[in-house]
Protein backbone atom coordinates (compact mmCIF):
# COMPACT_ATOMS: atom_id res chain seq x y z
CA UNK A 1 0.00 0.00 0.00
CA UNK A 2 2.67 2.59 0.77
CA UNK A 3 4.47 1.90 -2.76
CA UNK A 4 1.23 2.55 -4.29
CA UNK A 5 1.02 5.54 -2.50
CA UNK A 6 4.21 6.66 -3.25
CA UNK A 7 3.47 6.12 -6.87
CA UNK A 8 0.16 8.08 -6.80
CA UNK A 9 2.17 10.81 -4.81
CA UNK A 10 4.94 10.95 -7.86
CA UNK A 11 2.87 10.85 -10.43
CA UNK A 12 0.41 13.83 -9.10
CA UNK A 13 1.86 16.94 -10.36
CA UNK A 14 2.58 19.65 -7.68
CA UNK A 15 4.11 22.93 -9.37
CA UNK A 16 5.93 25.02 -6.52
CA UNK A 17 5.71 28.77 -6.69
CA UNK A 18 8.25 30.63 -8.62
CA UNK A 19 7.04 34.23 -8.07
CA UNK A 20 6.50 34.16 -4.53
CA UNK A 21 9.61 36.22 -2.95
CA UNK A 22 9.64 38.12 -6.71
CA UNK A 23 6.50 39.28 -7.70
CA UNK A 24 4.95 38.84 -4.40
CA UNK A 25 5.41 38.05 -0.46
CA UNK A 26 6.58 35.16 0.23
CA UNK A 27 5.65 34.81 3.64
CA UNK A 28 1.61 34.07 4.08
CA UNK A 29 1.05 36.82 6.32
CA UNK A 30 2.68 39.49 4.83
CA UNK A 31 1.05 38.56 1.17
CA UNK A 32 -2.80 38.88 2.38
CA UNK A 33 -1.57 41.92 3.98
CA UNK A 34 -0.17 43.12 0.62
CA UNK A 35 -3.19 41.94 -1.37
CA UNK A 36 -5.26 43.73 1.44
CA UNK A 37 -3.23 46.61 0.53
CA UNK A 38 -4.15 46.70 -2.90
CA UNK A 39 -7.50 46.68 -2.82
CA UNK A 40 -7.17 49.62 0.12
CA UNK A 41 -5.06 51.20 -2.12
CA UNK A 42 -5.85 55.05 -3.41
CA UNK A 43 -6.81 53.75 -6.52
CA UNK A 44 -8.24 50.27 -5.79
CA UNK A 45 -11.66 49.18 -5.32
CA UNK A 46 -11.77 49.40 -1.28
CA UNK A 47 -13.72 46.68 -0.81
CA UNK A 48 -16.31 43.62 -2.74
CA UNK A 49 -18.70 44.43 -4.69
CA UNK A 50 -19.88 41.59 -7.03
CA UNK A 51 -20.99 41.92 -10.45
CA UNK A 52 -21.86 39.15 -13.14
CA UNK A 53 -18.75 38.61 -15.05
CA UNK A 54 -18.03 36.20 -17.59
CA UNK A 55 -14.27 37.30 -18.46
CA UNK A 56 -12.12 39.69 -16.48
CA UNK A 57 -8.83 41.28 -17.92
CA UNK A 58 -6.21 42.04 -15.50
CA UNK A 59 -2.72 43.00 -15.30
CA UNK A 60 0.40 40.59 -14.11
CA UNK A 61 3.12 42.71 -13.12
CA UNK A 62 4.00 42.17 -9.07
CA UNK A 63 1.21 42.35 -6.81
CA UNK A 64 2.76 45.65 -5.09
CA UNK A 65 3.18 47.41 -8.69
CA UNK A 66 -0.26 46.52 -10.70
CA UNK A 67 -2.05 45.10 -7.25
CA UNK A 68 -4.37 48.28 -7.19
CA UNK A 69 -5.20 47.73 -10.62
CA UNK A 70 -5.87 44.19 -10.93
CA UNK A 71 -7.28 43.95 -7.31
CA UNK A 72 -10.80 45.84 -9.33
CA UNK A 73 -11.62 42.57 -11.45
CA UNK A 74 -11.13 40.46 -8.43
CA UNK A 75 -13.12 42.96 -6.59
CA UNK A 76 -16.55 42.27 -8.51
CA UNK A 77 -15.67 38.48 -9.17
CA UNK A 78 -18.13 36.03 -7.66
CA UNK A 79 -16.77 32.20 -6.68
CA UNK A 80 -16.54 30.20 -9.42
CA UNK A 81 -14.01 28.04 -10.90
CA UNK A 82 -11.47 29.93 -13.46
CA UNK A 83 -9.61 29.31 -16.87
CA UNK A 84 -6.94 31.82 -16.45
CA UNK A 85 -5.11 32.65 -19.44
CA UNK A 86 -1.52 33.41 -19.34
CA UNK A 87 0.84 35.99 -21.52
CA UNK A 88 4.07 34.30 -21.67
CA UNK A 89 7.11 36.23 -21.46
CA UNK A 90 9.40 33.35 -23.55
CA UNK A 91 8.30 31.40 -26.84
CA UNK A 92 7.03 28.11 -26.61
CA UNK A 93 7.13 25.24 -28.47
CA UNK A 94 3.12 25.30 -28.20
CA UNK A 95 1.33 28.54 -29.02
CA UNK A 96 -1.36 27.68 -26.31
CA UNK A 97 -0.09 25.59 -23.54
CA UNK A 98 -2.47 23.65 -20.82
CA UNK A 99 -1.51 21.88 -17.97
CA UNK A 100 -4.44 19.03 -17.32
CA UNK A 101 -3.33 17.77 -13.20
CA UNK A 102 -1.79 18.20 -10.42
CA UNK A 103 -1.80 21.53 -8.01
CA UNK A 104 0.07 24.92 -7.83
CA UNK A 105 1.43 25.96 -3.84
CA UNK A 106 1.46 29.50 -2.85
CA UNK A 107 2.26 30.67 0.32
CA UNK A 108 -1.80 30.89 0.87
CA UNK A 109 -2.28 27.03 -0.09
CA UNK A 110 -2.63 24.71 -2.75
CA UNK A 111 -5.24 25.03 -5.61
CA UNK A 112 -6.11 22.33 -8.12
CA UNK A 113 -6.29 22.32 -11.45
CA UNK A 114 -9.88 21.00 -12.94
CA UNK A 115 -8.87 18.03 -14.85
CA UNK A 116 -11.96 17.31 -16.19
CA UNK A 117 -12.12 20.61 -17.52
CA UNK A 118 -8.89 20.89 -18.76
CA UNK A 119 -9.33 17.08 -21.27
CA UNK A 120 -12.48 18.69 -22.45
CA UNK A 121 -10.91 21.92 -23.79
CA UNK A 122 -7.96 19.56 -24.97
CA UNK A 123 -10.15 17.02 -26.98
CA UNK A 124 -12.25 20.24 -28.16
CA UNK A 125 -9.71 22.16 -29.71
CA UNK A 126 -6.26 20.64 -31.07
CA UNK A 127 -4.29 23.84 -31.02
CA UNK A 128 -4.34 23.55 -27.26
CA UNK A 129 -1.98 20.94 -26.25
CA UNK A 130 -0.31 19.57 -22.88
CA UNK A 131 2.82 20.96 -22.28
CA UNK A 132 4.19 21.82 -18.22
CA UNK A 133 7.45 22.90 -19.49
CA UNK A 134 6.32 26.54 -20.27
CA UNK A 135 4.63 27.20 -16.96
CA UNK A 136 7.33 26.17 -14.59
CA UNK A 137 9.43 29.57 -14.55
CA UNK A 138 6.39 32.01 -15.54
CA UNK A 139 4.89 34.58 -13.54
CA UNK A 140 1.44 35.93 -15.44
CA UNK A 141 -0.68 32.94 -14.43
CA UNK A 142 0.63 32.30 -10.85
CA UNK A 143 0.46 36.20 -9.64
CA UNK A 144 -3.32 35.63 -10.11
CA UNK A 145 -3.87 32.44 -7.48
CA UNK A 146 -3.07 34.87 -4.64
CA UNK A 147 -5.81 37.07 -5.19
CA UNK A 148 -8.36 34.35 -5.44
CA UNK A 149 -7.18 31.98 -2.58
CA UNK A 150 -7.63 35.80 -0.66
CA UNK A 151 -11.06 36.08 -1.74
CA UNK A 152 -12.28 32.21 -1.55
CA UNK A 153 -9.52 30.49 0.19
CA UNK A 154 -9.03 26.57 -1.72
CA UNK A 155 -12.62 26.44 -2.22
CA UNK A 156 -12.33 26.72 -6.66
CA UNK A 157 -10.47 24.69 -9.20
CA UNK A 158 -8.42 26.44 -12.12
CA UNK A 159 -7.28 25.96 -15.66
CA UNK A 160 -3.93 27.60 -16.39
CA UNK A 161 -3.15 27.92 -20.34
CA UNK A 162 -0.05 29.51 -21.20
CA UNK A 163 -0.65 31.76 -24.79
CA UNK A 164 2.54 32.65 -26.49
CA UNK A 165 2.19 35.78 -28.53
CA UNK A 166 4.48 36.68 -31.80
CA UNK A 167 2.49 38.38 -34.05
CA UNK A 168 -1.10 40.26 -33.93
CA UNK A 169 -1.62 39.07 -37.74
CA UNK A 170 -4.68 37.08 -39.08
CA UNK A 171 -3.56 34.01 -38.50
CA UNK A 172 -2.98 34.08 -34.94
CA UNK A 173 -6.35 35.96 -34.88
CA UNK A 174 -7.96 33.20 -36.18
CA UNK A 175 -5.86 30.24 -33.66
CA UNK A 176 -7.02 32.87 -30.69
CA UNK A 177 -10.74 32.54 -32.64
CA UNK A 178 -10.81 28.82 -32.35
CA UNK A 179 -9.35 28.37 -28.92
CA UNK A 180 -11.27 31.03 -27.09
CA UNK A 181 -14.50 29.45 -28.75
CA UNK A 182 -13.56 25.51 -27.96
CA UNK A 183 -13.24 26.99 -23.77
CA UNK A 184 -16.41 28.95 -24.39
CA UNK A 185 -18.05 25.18 -25.30
CA UNK A 186 -16.48 23.37 -22.60
CA UNK A 187 -17.70 26.15 -20.45
CA UNK A 188 -21.30 25.61 -21.51
CA UNK A 189 -21.14 21.92 -21.36
CA UNK A 190 -19.67 21.76 -17.51
CA UNK A 191 -22.38 21.95 -14.42
CA UNK A 192 -19.90 24.14 -12.33
CA UNK A 193 -19.56 27.98 -12.95
CA UNK A 194 -16.64 29.16 -14.33
CA UNK A 195 -14.90 32.29 -15.16
CA UNK A 196 -12.24 33.54 -17.60
CA UNK A 197 -9.18 35.41 -16.44
CA UNK A 198 -6.83 37.06 -19.20
CA UNK A 199 -3.67 38.67 -18.26
CA UNK A 200 -2.43 41.65 -20.37
CA UNK A 201 -0.53 45.15 -20.15
CA UNK A 202 -0.38 47.89 -21.81
CA UNK A 203 2.67 50.25 -23.51
CA UNK A 204 1.49 53.53 -22.01
CA UNK A 205 0.57 55.37 -24.75
CA UNK A 206 -2.41 56.88 -23.35
CA UNK A 207 -3.99 58.14 -26.73
CA UNK A 208 -2.98 54.36 -28.14
CA UNK A 209 -4.47 52.57 -24.92
CA UNK A 210 -7.54 54.39 -25.23
CA UNK A 211 -8.21 53.08 -28.75
CA UNK A 212 -6.96 49.90 -28.10
CA UNK A 213 -9.11 49.50 -24.31
CA UNK A 214 -12.48 50.89 -26.99
CA UNK A 215 -11.86 47.83 -29.07
CA UNK A 216 -11.84 45.27 -26.48
CA UNK A 217 -14.61 46.82 -24.49
CA UNK A 218 -16.40 46.63 -27.94
CA UNK A 219 -15.32 42.77 -27.97
CA UNK A 220 -13.91 43.33 -31.52
CA UNK A 221 -11.02 41.57 -31.09
CA UNK A 222 -9.76 42.51 -34.92
CA UNK A 223 -10.04 46.15 -34.47
CA UNK A 224 -7.52 45.24 -31.42
CA UNK A 225 -5.28 43.50 -33.56
CA UNK A 226 -5.17 46.13 -36.21
CA UNK A 227 -4.16 48.82 -33.50
CA UNK A 228 -1.46 47.01 -32.40
CA UNK A 229 -0.10 46.87 -36.02
CA UNK A 230 -0.99 50.19 -37.02
CA UNK A 231 0.69 51.89 -33.95
CA UNK A 232 3.78 48.75 -33.02
CA UNK A 233 2.62 48.78 -29.52
CA UNK A 234 4.02 46.67 -27.57
CA UNK A 235 1.03 45.07 -26.10
CA UNK A 236 2.45 41.77 -23.63
CA UNK A 237 -0.64 39.26 -24.07
CA UNK A 238 -2.88 40.36 -27.01
CA UNK A 239 -3.27 37.00 -27.48
CA UNK A 240 -4.88 36.21 -23.75
CA UNK A 241 -7.26 39.02 -24.89
CA UNK A 242 -8.41 37.87 -28.47
CA UNK A 243 -9.12 34.57 -26.53
CA UNK A 244 -11.33 35.69 -23.89
CA UNK A 245 -13.08 38.19 -26.30
CA UNK A 246 -13.53 34.74 -28.24
CA UNK A 247 -14.94 32.95 -25.98
CA UNK A 248 -17.33 35.86 -24.21
CA UNK A 249 -18.91 36.15 -27.68
CA UNK A 250 -19.84 32.77 -27.96
CA UNK A 251 -20.94 33.02 -24.15
CA UNK A 252 -23.12 35.73 -25.06
CA UNK A 253 -21.75 38.36 -23.48
CA UNK A 254 -23.31 41.98 -24.12
CA UNK A 255 -21.16 44.37 -22.33
CA UNK A 256 -17.97 45.52 -20.58
CA UNK A 257 -16.99 47.71 -18.41
CA UNK A 258 -13.32 49.54 -17.58
CA UNK A 259 -13.05 49.21 -13.77
CA UNK A 260 -9.28 51.07 -13.74
CA UNK A 261 -6.76 52.38 -15.73
CA UNK A 262 -3.29 53.55 -14.42
CA UNK A 263 0.13 53.95 -15.42
CA UNK A 264 3.18 52.39 -13.62
CA UNK A 265 3.95 56.02 -12.62
CA UNK A 266 0.14 56.51 -11.50
CA UNK A 267 0.92 53.47 -8.81
CA UNK A 268 4.43 54.95 -7.62
CA UNK A 269 7.32 52.75 -9.74
CA UNK A 270 10.68 53.85 -9.73
CA UNK A 271 11.43 56.76 -12.40
CA UNK A 272 11.83 54.53 -15.80
CA UNK A 273 9.55 52.20 -15.27
CA UNK A 274 7.16 52.41 -17.93
CA UNK A 275 3.95 50.49 -19.08
CA UNK A 276 0.08 50.78 -17.94
CA UNK A 277 -2.47 48.32 -16.45
CA UNK A 278 -6.18 48.01 -16.70
CA UNK A 279 -8.89 46.11 -15.23
CA UNK A 280 -11.93 44.97 -17.38
CA UNK A 281 -15.00 42.82 -16.77
CA UNK A 282 -17.29 41.27 -19.95
CA UNK A 283 -20.17 40.26 -19.29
Amino acid sequence: IENKLLIVVFMFRIRDSFAAGKFYSDDPGSLKNQIGSAFNHKLGPKGVKLHKVIAGIVPHSAIDLSGPVASWVYSRTDKSNFIILGASHRPLRQQFAIIKEGFWRTPLGETFVDSKMAKKITDMCKLVEYDTLPHENEHSIEVQLPFLQYRFGSDFMFVPIMIHNQFADEDFLKKCTVVGQAIADAVRLSREDWTIIATSEFPYNKRTDVKMLKSIMKLDGKKFFDLIKESGANVCGFGTVATALAASKKLRAKKSRLLKYASAVDLGSAPGLTGAYASIIIY
